[in-house]
């Protein structure tokens, strides 16, 4: 939904309107928009990073062996609220780890941005962090699972769990 109002604003629906001809007022358009949620029972596909974490383990299911879902599940979502918490620090690790550099230029900042949006790649990385937690010895059959699911490549996956189980290891430490 927030990509819609980004692109089509109630403002420029009506403009939108207004150059084919139909006449309508914003609180016509809103109502509409209101009439369309209720219909849908409020219901909108909306995906998120849990919805990431769900899919994936449920696919890793049928890959892996042996794996504890229900407390990789429970260890993930801890990781993926951790990972919003820490966000900030989470990817400076990311950027230092890939560049050798704590100094972002403006070019550095926007190809960051690709990556922290990348929530396929937060999802993987949490899973694997979650899967070393739980049971270290799925951990590799979890990784290539993934690379082959995601086509992530295995390094990027690693390097974010790495960089998600180093922060929380430093906040154990403190």
């Amino acid at each position: 939904m927030s990509l819609h109002y980004n692109i089509l604003t109630p403002r420029k629906i009506r403009t939108l309107l207004k150059d084919v001809g139909h006449d309508c007022s914003l609180a016509g358009i809103l109502n509409s928009e209101l009439r369309v949620l209720k219909t849908l029972d409020y219901r909108i596909c909306c995906n998120t990073p849990l919805l990431h974490v769900d899919t994936l383990l449920a696919m890793l299911d049928r890959f892996v062996a042996s794996l504890k879902l229900d407390e990789l599940r429970r260890v993930s979502i801890k990781l993926l609220d951790a990972a919003y918490l820490q966000q900030t620090e989470l990817y400076n690790i990311l950027f230092i780890a890939a560049t050798g550099s704590s100094v972002q230029s403006k070019e550095d900042r926007i190809l960051l941005t690709s990556v922290k949006q990348d929530t396929w790649l937060l999802t993987a990385g949490v899973i694997v962090s979650a899967t070393y937690i739980v049971n270290p010895a799925a951990s590799e059959k979890v990784i290539a699972a993934l690379e082959k699911m995601d086509h992530l490549s295995k390094d990027d996956i690693i390097d974010f769990a790495s960089a998600l189980l180093s922060l929380l290891r430093e906040n154990h430490e403190h």
